[in-house]
């Protein structure tokens, strides 16, 4: 089943024998998976959106800060 869906998905994990988590694209809905893996004989036990942490927003914040200083000269030190 897994191979079967492996090009729909970003990511297969498998949590245990015939126990399949995956990690489906953020543009794609998952609408389009679930009927393939049904048909199959697959049994959903939850289906979780996965949301950026606040960390993942602080760590995203301080990147383009510190790409924007770069870009113009501001984390540059000052010669004397």
């Amino acid at each position: 089943m897994a191979d079967r869906v492996r090009p729909a998905v970003r990511r297969v994990t498998e949590i245990s024998p015939g126990r399949y988590t995956f990690t489906l694209p953020m543009e794609d809905p998952p609408d389009r998976l679930l009927p393939e893996l049904l048909a199959g004989g697959a049994k959903l036990i939850s289906l979780n959106p996965l949301h950026d942490t606040l960390e993942d927003f602080f760590l995203k914040r301080v990147a383009e800060a510190g790409e924007a200083a770069r870009a113009t000269g501001e984390g540059s030190r000052a010669s004397y």
